[in-house]
């Protein structure tokens, strides 16, 4: 890892020399394709169910910063750098994943980007520690910190039609470590991962998603999704979606797959449908999962897996074959003196076929306060209300500003 970056930082200098080779050079010019882009945020996350001993609560001040140069012709490169600090007591804080839960520790330093790139037209190629977008692995915006990956990435674009992704991820680093192995969420890639993605809009109204992703040693997964949106008034839109997700197992070397767990498995069965409708301030969307097979699809290969019934901690991913209802309303206040508001009220039911101890009815809110375009404040709270398990409730307040 350090001899990457050690070549990152003289591709860099080498840049700045042949720039000042040029024309009319000046120090200014050096920098003039640069960018320094991230947030801050300040996070208190706390987990309050009615057993004592698993409370947990922390509150952090962190965030990211990157920094993305276009060195010589079309070639770049581009450094990330993550972390969240407590401030004050906290309580289990390895519950929350908002620290380094490899060392035991309240605070968490990464380098959660740092790769040189090509870019045109219509390919972007980046090789090195990058953050991918994908519905098995992403980063998890969830969290301060977020995941990342060694990978090599190409992606191909033709304007407003079709974008088309495949990468190569050789080693992970999950949201609570600062080191990059090869482990993926739900098993170790010994092998790597490779990811074939592709966006499709055959029209402006349709969209359409297909990911393959292949791991030889631990399982294969398909993912499908489907939406077309469409207005019928000025103020009335419409949103039809549908999802299937299905894993497989990889052959005699999948050593690693184990079928029952909840992050990932190799027996997933799962479709998700949506209806959505958005009149004038309010968006409403009905949405409806099944997962027929015996593992779940909670993290994936890293990050949140991406399905429609998913709340901020209840969800329809997991394993036992959950069935999932959701109903989410979200209205956007006027705007006022302090900006713009919007609430919301989610519903979820989840009850599950193989056994009903889990069974639960989730009750979501928000409050999301934007005072301008760079700065917001978000309070959310869930309360999850099991059959047979304990209540908890789950609060999240984040400050963030972003530069």
């Amino acid at each position: 890892m350090l001899q990457v970056y050690r070549q990152l930082i003289l591709l860099w200098l080498l840049s700045v020399v042949l720039n000042a080779f040029e024309d009319n050079a000046t120090t200014t010019s050096f920098f003039s394709s640069a960018s320094l882009h991230g947030n801050i945020q300040l996070y208190h996350y706390g987990i309050n169910p009615d057993i004592s001993d698993k409370q947990a609560y922390a509150t952090a001040l962190g965030g990211r910063v990157r920094y993305k140069d276009r060195l010589v012709y079309r070639f770049g490169a581009a450094v990330e750098y993550a972390g969240s600090y407590a401030l004050g007591k906290t309580e289990n804080p390895q519950l929350l994943f908002l620290f380094d839960n490899d060392a035991n520790s309240t605070h968490l330093d990464a380098l959660s980007e740092g790769y040189i790139y090509y870019q045109d037209r219509h390919a972007y190629v980046r090789i090195g520690a990058q953050t991918l977008n994908t519905p098995l692995f992403n980063e998890d915006s969830t969290r301060i910190v977020p995941w990342s990956a060694l990978a090599a990435t190409m992606t191909y674009d033709i304007p407003d039609s079709l974008s088309l992704t495949v990468s190569y991820i050789s080693r992970i680093r999950r949201n609570t470590s600062s080191s990059y192995r090869k482990e993926s969420a739900s098993g170790a890639i010994d092998k790597g991962l490779l990811i074939l993605g592709s966006v499709y809009h055959p029209t402006n109204d349709d969209s359409l998603l297909s990911y393959l992703y292949l791991a030889p040693d631990l399982y294969h997964a398909l993912y499908l999704q489907y939406e077309h949106a469409f207005m019928l008034e000025n103020d009335l839109f419409f949103c039809l979606g549908g999802q299937y997700i299905r894993t497989f197992k990889s052959g005699g070397d999948a050593s690693h797959a184990v079928t029952d767990s909840p992050i990932g498995g190799d027996d997933v069965n799962l479709i998700a449908l949506k209806a959505e409708i958005d009149y004038k301030d309010i968006a409403t969307q009905f949405s409806y999962s099944q997962n027929f097979g015996e593992s779940g699809i909670n993290n994936g290969y890293g990050g949140l897996s991406k399905v429609f019934t998913s709340s901020m901690v209840a969800n329809g991913r997991k394993n036992h074959k959950p069935r999932t209802f959701s109903l989410k309303s979200e209205y956007d206040v006027l705007q006022s003196a302090l900006g713009s508001s919007e609430v919301a009220l989610w519903l979820t039911h989840t009850d599950y076929q193989e056994s009903d101890i889990a069974d639960f009815l989730s009750v979501y809110v928000h409050l999301d306060q934007r005072f301008n375009m760079d700065t917001s404040l978000i309070v959310r709270y869930e309360n999850i209300h099991y059959k047979s398990l304990p209540e908890t409730d789950f609060l999240r307040i984040i400050l963030k500003y972003v530069f």
